[in-house]
């Protein structure tokens, strides 16, 4: 019995500690050494959180997770989830337009390595997407 107990605690620590915007997964940003494909282009949408609270972007048409610029972060804004706050110190709040150079990259590349963190973020905050929005820079 005392080892079925652990095996819940465990399971509910691992799942609270993958929410976007907890101790764990992290806002989606681009890491060291990756590189992410896709024809860039101009882009414009609008920032829109999950019910799973993962932030999106609508590009009118279709929704699509984001990939942020290096040293971007999960902003403080008294809410759940938080806006963003770019590398600049501007914060992007939930509902706010937001454009910037990026393209529509494919998921397969970066889920192709099943325990890798692409492949937890984007099962997570997009399952079954096939591409999700890589910004290269972005403002408000």
């Amino acid at each position: 019995m005392r080892s079925v107990a652990f095996v819940v605690v465990l399971s509910v620590s691992l799942l609270v500690g993958c929410q976007p915007g907890q101790v764990g997964m992290g806002l989606p940003r681009q890491h060291d050494g990756e590189s992410y494909t896709g024809d860039r282009q101009h882009l414009t949408g609008v920032l829109e959180v999950a019910s799973n609270g993962c932030i999106n972007i609508d590009l009118n048409p279709g929704t699509y997770l984001i990939i942020w610029p290096k040293g971007s972060d999960y902003a403080d804004l008294g809410q759940s989830p938080a806006g963003v706050r770019l590398p600049d110190g501007h914060v992007i709040a939930p509902g706010d337009t937001l454009s910037g150079t990026g393209a529509l990259t494919p998921t397969a590349p970066l889920v192709a390595n099943r325990d890798g963190y692409w492949s937890h973020a984007i099962g997570y905050c997009a399952p079954g997407a096939s591409e999700v929005v890589v910004f290269d820079s972005v403002g408000g």
